[in-house]
């Protein structure tokens, strides 16, 4: 074999063995970077379940918590505490009422039984006594005191120095009014007590007024002399 072919055949070789190399280099190179981009996919993959998992589990918290202060308000015993303050509410709102509506028809019924009202007190003094002293006019008892008796739900028929009229009234669970005068009241045993009323007039005197029950007064307001 001569020189020129041997070294033809080494070049050869030596081309083949660096194309090998290369070859080799690349794959080496490419294995490597596949497996860092690979390392680098798994912990981004890992750290985004890591967090997907933590808010996850926030989220089960968060409804957890809701899920229990549901349970909370929907406790039977709550329910049952709620009805209960309502249906007491109800009950003291009727008895009221109904404590009311029996206060004014008690006290009607004493308007309707017959009743009187006169002075009993001229500027705080017994008014007879203030009449003989000559304090008072002494005409004062006379010509204020009254007898009635109710009419309808509106009027009274009243009598005062021999002559009957007609009267406006008005009933609430506390007062009654007739005319211009007005009492406070209180029901005791089924029964009306009357406290004492003063009114102060032009002349600076102030009577002290009393109203009593008076059975007989529709039979006297009824014979009055004059009926208007």
């Amino acid at each position: 074999m001569s020189k020129k072919h041997f070294s033809q055949n080494s070049t050869k070789k030596y081309t083949y063995q660096i194309i090998i190399s290369i070859i080799v280099g690349v794959v080496i190179i490419i294995s490597v970077s596949s497996f860092f981009i690979l390392r680098g996919l798994n912990s981004n993959l890992t750290s985004k379940i890591s967090s997907t998992s933590s808010t996850d589990a926030s989220k089960i918290k968060k409804v957890t918590g809701s899920k229990k202060n549901s349970s909370t308000s929907d406790d039977p015993s709550s329910y049952s505490n709620s009805v209960t303050e309502n249906n007491q509410k109800s009950s003291s709102n009727f008895s009221d009422t109904t404590s009311s509506v029996n206060s004014v028809s008690i006290a009607k019924k004493f308007l309707v039984n017959g009743f009187s009202i006169a002075p009993i007190l001229y500027n705080g003094e017994n008014v007879d006594q203030a009449m003989d002293e000559g304090k008072a006019p002494q005409n004062t008892v006379h010509d204020n005191a009254k007898l009635g008796y109710i009419l309808n739900d509106s009027e009274i028929r009243a009598m005062s120095m021999n002559s009957a009229y007609s009267q406006n009234y008005s009933i609430t669970d506390t007062t009654i009014t007739i005319g211009d005068i007005t009492f406070n009241y209180s029901i005791n045993n089924d029964s009306p007590i009357f406290s004492t009323t003063n009114k102060t007039y032009a002349d600076n005197s102030t009577l002290t007024w009393q109203l009593s029950p008076a059975p007989n007064a529709k039979e006297y307001v009824d014979a009055a002399q004059t009926q208007n």
